[in-house]
């Protein structure tokens, strides 16, 4: 049970005109109807870094809107991006990138909700965080199991959460 946001892309980027706001109980079934739209916003541009960072093609370019609206697009090897937006609200637009141990991040723009065609490019920086060192667990599922990484955060997977007898994460 809980109160859930809904909405819905489909692969040639059509985008739910809005979110809907449900809230279900426990066992309970909700109808949602959501219309689509087609974007109306384009943006590409570079995303560019003084150091091969992207040649590890784990760039991407992250919009967001204060209601919760997300959309993402990876950025190609050559740094170039493209991104379709549906207008009905302002976007906040980053890039980030990471490295085998660092975390690459531009300034935060905003685009208006307005239809348009525009080019914006992003400049990486390295930011002072640091990526723990990878963590492999074998767990049962139909247990609770903890992951804990190097720099503290701490993953709690609940028995059942995961359906399968045996999960590497």
């Amino acid at each position: 049970s809980g109160t859930y946001a809904v909405t819905a892309f489909t692969a040639d980027d059509m985008a739910a005109e809005s979110i809907a706001q449900v809230k279900v109980g426990a066992g309970d079934l909700a109808n949602v109807a959501l219309r689509f739209q087609a974007p109306n916003i384009f943006l590409t541009g570079i995303v560019s870094v003084f150091s091969d960072v992207l040649t590890s093609g784990t760039a991407v370019v992250r919009a967001w809107t204060d209601t919760g609206n997300y959309k993402e697009a990876k950025v190609e090897e050559n740094g170039s991006y493209e991104l379709k937006l549906v207008s009905r609200e302002a976007w906040h637009l980053i890039a980030e990138a990471l490295s085998k141990e660092r975390v690459y991040r531009s300034a935060q723009t905003e685009i208006l909700a307005e239809p348009v065609s525009t080019r914006v490019d992003f400049a990486l920086e390295a930011t002072n965080e640091v990526l723990p060192a990878p963590v492999s667990k074998t767990f049962n599922s139909n247990v609770n199991a903890t992951i804990k990484l190097s720099n503290g955060v701490t993953f709690s997977i609940p028995a059942g959460a995961v359906p399968a007898p045996r999960f590497t994460a």
